[in-house]
């Protein structure tokens, strides 16, 4: 980390001395030409401002300069009178060289700063005015410290197994690792209900036209049930081509069986049942579960009365998008734990790994993973094809998402940055993602798909157990109604395996061979499904244009 302070007195004169300095330093920090231009130009009308409103001609500016793993921020202090950054003209009135009322001038101001990318705040502490500046050095600064927590994780978990005995290790597990995994979870767990619900509600409120918002849930819905069948066609392809079994697992089974029995149980989940259990019969316990599909209801419910009651629409429409304002701001700073999070969760990973049934099943491994990449392309292909969009730009900005994902397992985890991926990365407007991610979230499962089919053709030919082409029609039916309703309990993806193996004739105690390596497998399933939802948002927000070409082909 790299931190530099500097200090002078607050004159006219001395503003010269100041931007330099900025500058210097910002060149120190090997910042892109570009991106020292934009910061320097903006301290220099800060510094402006601040020296106009100094208390006295004694008063010094303290400048500050931070900068680490890509991420920078400017801090210029002085005493002083405290005033907005909105009194601000930023030079606007040499730049556009005509006359503008003050409305004009913020709307200008807003969309200049907005342009700079860079992030401006202030603030008046006791007698000084504070403003800083943020900006980011490097595009992959995200990357690089997600990928850093994961591999600092994997390596502490790898050097605690190695030189620590089991007991030491599962202590650690458990009371470290876990406890710090588990705590991020439950924060992600309380956000996520109200975050959707105020989101979708909002955005329903705003929206006016009912019509256009029946046509745009059915176009999620059919192009969510489009990729999960395609998922299921891709899968069943991938084992024709890579027809792999383990014949030595049966030697496994026994030792398997024990651990299978604790695995949950489940009824066969129907159509009808999750139709009709979209309605809550509790409004409060739809928020204490988390029930995705609940929650968008009771949103969408309050989203349209709000529109047609009157006067009071319009203070109903301001409170929902001032509670949208706050929970997400909340879910942003949850966010920032993200990293130490996937530390803890990687380590977690690697001291309960099992390297003799990871060495049994790799093949079972390999398969899952083949489709997953399948998949992917798959989905940069439809945005290339349905959206005429470049799928790579996608891969990019809709990164973070996925790495969450698939870094704590849990599709829930990534909703606050797949949010914030579609509206500030991708461009596409808060009437489509803040509707079709948490559909997606619930009903979009097309990693899932892939890996019950590959699991249980995998076993049926490890067991030497053919399957009727009838059986698999049927299989493969069962298949799309589990990844909707699959039960909420802990490996409930394994849960569906289990009513389709007992379908085939296979038993289901064999998955007791999975169990211990199921989570290195989850992990990217769960990253396939969020990468899933965010590409049939792109392609049906495309289809109503409702994405900004700016924001989705700029560099953000």
């Amino acid at each position: 980390m790299q931190q530099l302070e500097f200090k002078t007195e607050a004159s006219m004169d001395n503003l010269p001395v100041m931007v330099d300095f900025i500058r210097e330093k910002l060149l120190n920090f090997r910042i892109k030409k570009n991106q020292v231009i934009k910061t320097v130009l903006l301290a220099e009308d800060m510094l402006v401002q601040l020296i106009e409103h100094r208390a006295d001609e004694k008063s010094q500016v303290i400048i500050s300069l931070r900068h680490f793993l890509g991420k920078g921020s400017l801090v210029i202090k002085c005493r002083g009178s405290a005033f907005e950054l909105e009194d601000t003209d930023m030079g606007l009135k040499e730049l556009l060289n005509c006359p503008s009322d003050n409305d004009e001038d913020a709307v200008v101001r807003s969309i200049v700063r907005k342009n700079l990318q860079l992030t401006l705040s202030m603030e008046h502490v006791r007698t000084s005015n504070v403003i800083k500046i943020t900006f980011d050095s490097s595009k992959y600064q995200q990357l690089i410290v997600t990928f850093s927590a994961m591999g600092l994780g994997l390596l502490t978990g790898f050097i605690l197994k190695e030189t620590l005995g089991s007991s030491a290790c599962e202590y650690i597990s458990e009371n470290v690792f876990s406890t710090i995994s588990t705590m991020f979870l439950n924060a992600i767990k309380m956000i996520v209900g109200p975050l959707i619900f105020f989101s979708v509600a909002s955005s329903v409120a705003g929206m006016g036209d009912i019509k256009s918002l029946g046509r745009l849930g059915a176009k999620v819905f059919l192009m969510y049930l489009f990729t999960s069948i395609l998922a299921i066609l891709l899968a069943y392809g991938i084992f024709n081509i890579f027809p792999m079994g383990n014949n030595s697992l049966a030697d496994l089974f026994e030792e398997s069986s024990a651990e299978a029995a604790f695995l949950p149980s489940a009824m066969p989940i129907s159509m009808w049942k999750v139709i009709q259990d979209i309605v809550p019969s509790n409004f409060l316990g739809a928020f204490t579960s988390s029930n995705m599909l609940q929650l968008l209801f009771l949103a969408f419910l309050l989203g349209i009365i709000s529109t047609v009651i009157g006067d009071a629409s319009q203070k109903i429409k301001g409170g929902l998008d001032i509670a949208n304002i706050v929970f997400t701001k909340i879910a942003a700073v949850i966010m920032k734990t993200v990293p130490l999070a996937i530390f803890s969760s990687m380590a977690k990973l690697m001291l309960n790994l099992n390297p003799s049934a990871f060495t049994a099943m790799l093949q079972w491994i390999a398969l899952n993973y083949i489709s997953f990449i399948s998949l992917a392309i798959m989905y940069g292909l439809l945005i290339l094809f349905l959206a005429h969009k470049n799928p790579f730009i996608f891969y990019k900005k809709y990164f973070e998402p996925v790495t969450t994902a698939i870094a704590f397992n849990a599709s829930a985890a990534a909703l606050p940055s797949a949010l914030k991926a579609c509206r500030d990365k991708l461009g596409i407007s808060s009437k489509v993602y803040s509707f079709s991610i948490p559909l997606g979230n619930t009903i979009n499962m097309d990693g899932c798909c892939a890996m019950m089919l590959l699991t249980v053709l995998f076993f049926a030919k490890s067991f030497g157990i053919e399957i009727s082409p009838g059986i698999l029609c049927s299989m493969m039916i069962s298949i799309y109604l589990l990844s909707v309703g699959s039960p909420g309990v802990p490996m409930g993806a394994l849960v569906c395996v289990s009513l389709l193996m007992t379908q085939a004739g296979i038993p289901k105690e064999a998955l007791g061979l999975v169990i211990g390596l199921y989570p290195i497998v989850a992990m990217f399933m769960t990253g396939t499904n969020v990468l899933g939802d965010g590409a049939v948002t792109l392609i049906v927000a495309n289809s109503e244009k409702l994405v900004d070409e700016k924001i989705y082909n700029g560099n953000v």
